[in-house]
């Protein structure tokens, strides 16, 4: 009896492991499930941001004149790299059409750049 009663204990004791094994790997690719959905979540809604930004930044930058909304998406919403190219366009005082195309590519190349870098992310993840 304290066999059968030892096996059954043994055999309860390798169930639960397995089933806690199976519990932390389903919790592990959850995760990363989920880091990538907010990955694409977050490279969509800057792509949006960025066509929205797209004419009016050639606009503004003609004109010499800054909606409000944007300039905080510019602070808030950009990543860094994007956010500084954009400072240098502010910065730059002299309304000069060359240089202002040049921050205008300038500014696109780093919001390119910056879509990139998360796609890149995501292939890091999905490796």
């Amino acid at each position: 009896m304290s066999e059968a009663l030892l096996g059954v204990i043994i055999w309860g004791i390798i169930a639960s492991i397995t089933s806690v094994i199976t519990l932390f790997y389903s919790h592990k690719k959850w995760k990363v499930e989920e880091k990538i959905k907010s990955l694409k979540e977050k490279r969509n809604r800057l792509e949006l941001l960025y066509k929205e930004i797209h004419p009016k930044l050639v606009k503004w930058i003609s004109e010499n004149s800054y909606d409000i909304e944007m300039l905080s998406h510019f602070e808030c919403s950009f990543p860094k790299k994007v956010n500084e190219q954009f400072q240098k366009l502010m910065d730059d005082k002299s309304n000069d059409p060359t240089k202002n195309k040049f921050h205008f590519l300038s500014m696109q190349v780093k919001m390119n750049e910056s879509l990139n870098d998360i796609d890149k992310e995501i292939e890091s993840i999905l490796k």
